[in-house]
């Protein structure tokens, strides 16, 4: 059972990406990007948001 205060427990639908994140597989490219579309305008911005380090 949760606790607003516990930041440190969490609950999972899939136990086999638990056990994955756990064993250190990585699922993604360490890269959150975000693309930008303005109205009326064809130009598209992107920029990436965070990268993670491994």
């Amino acid at each position: 059972m949760l606790h607003p205060d516990d930041r440190f427990s969490w609950i999972m639908d899939d136990y086999d990406v638990l056990e994955q994140s756990l064993d250190g597989v990585v699922t993604e490219n360490g890269m959150e990007f975000g693309l930008f579309l303005e109205c009326n305008n064809e130009d598209v911005f992107g920029w990436v948001k965070y990268v993670q380090r491994f």
